[in-house]
């Protein structure tokens, strides 16, 4: 029998090690948060321990049927051990269990497409036998479905322009807030997640791009566009109206950075830290996240290209960050690190 299993903590362990005894685990994804799954030990780490984490399992039991079912999930080498028989999972209303021990919930049920061997013949052209929780699969649109939604519709073909605005983007359609510096070379720099630059066209708005860097690696933009009043609450026309790209790495070169590299002679890191920092050496470990982690020298641009409506709207807000510590071991510390934005290019409808 195979059951999937899913593993949400409500802050993400640094390290563990999965096993189960009378069944085996066929297969793990981290789903949530920042971290390695090796699938052959089934150990793992996560580098983000602040936040929310979730890993899925694929694990088949010793039996064929869930009240026979002794198989039993453990996690071990970690802080917060936990293990618990499947068995008593499923039982639980919504195969939901909370382990205020392991600061976790488990979720588990039974794969009823795995166990059957994929051996399932539809009941028509339209609607397989399947089902997920009384939830129809369908092959194809239905009649009934097409006479809905208006019929086959003819794709949008749309004619547009680009248009181009630069730090500091100072523009009369623009309003920009929050931030702490205009610096010539790397552009204004936005506090993380506070700041922003809102944009408004005169057309509406079908792409937008953002180029810049953050000031330490993990950096994330962000492009928002909803309606007066309206919020992931009460979000209309279907689309969430934020979009978010992550994994932006590429950094500008700081202070501590030009420092090291020479490019302003006399210069000193002590001068700079008011004595907090007095050789190189120093400088790499204090400002490192872990080990090295948040000292990142690659130098390069990330380019975020979002992709806005239908419906298009006219007016967007850019808001970026990044998810390490900036000034670590500096008065300055802070987190989350801030962001430097330098180019916005919207692509409007002509």
């Amino acid at each position: 029998m195979r059951i999937n299993l899913i593993v949400s903590w409500d802050k993400a362990p640094a390290k563990g090690r999965f096993s189960v005894v009378d069944g085996k685990l066929a297969n793990a994804l981290i789903n949530i948060g920042w971290g390695d799954y090796d699938q052959s030990t089934h150990q793992f780490t996560f580098t983000s321990v602040d936040e929310a984490c979730r890993i899925s399992f694929a694990v088949d039991g010793d039996a064929e049927n869930a009240q026979s079912l002794k198989t039993v999930f453990k996690l071990t080498d970690t802080a917060l051990p936990l293990s618990v028989a499947i068995r008593d999972v499923l039982r639980q209303p919504g195969g939901k269990l909370r382990l205020d021990e392991a600061r976790a919930e488990i979720t588990a049920e039974i794969d009823d497409w795995e166990s059957s061997g994929g051996n399932v013949k539809p009941k028509s052209a339209v609607i397989e036998e399947r089902e997920i929780k009384g939830l129809p699969l369908y092959k194809g649109f239905t009649e009934a479905q097409l006479k809905q939604f208006g019929g086959i519709r003819k794709r949008e073909v749309l004619k547009t322009e680009k248009r181009v605005y630069s730090s500091p983007f100072m523009y009369d359609n623009l309003k920009v807030g929050n931030f702490y510096e205009i610096d010539p070379t790397k552009g204004i720099e936005f506090k993380s997640m506070d700041g922003f630059i809102t944009l408004e066209e005169d057309k509406p708005i079908v792409g937008v791009t953002v180029v810049g860097s953050g000031c330490v690696p993990y950096g994330f933009n962000i492009c928002e566009w909803w309606d007066e009043g309206e919020s992931i609450d009460n979000m209309k026309n279907q689309l969430v109206k934020r979009q978010r790209v992550d994994n932006l790495h590429g950094t500008h070169p700081s202070i501590y950075s030009q420092i090291l590299m020479g490019t302003f002679p006399g210069l000193t890191l002590s001068a700079v830290t008011e004595g907090q920092m007095t050789s190189a050496a120093q400088c790499l470990k204090q400002l490192s996240d872990g080990y090295y982690g948040g000292y990142f020298m690659g130098f390069y641009e990330n380019v975020a290209n979002f992709r806005p409506g239908p419906p298009y709207p006219r007016k967007i807000t850019i808001r970026a960050g990044t998810k390490l510590t900036e000034d670590t071991g500096t008065s300055l510390e802070r987190h989350p690190g801030d962001y430097a934005v330098r180019v916005i290019e919207t692509t409007v409808m002509i």
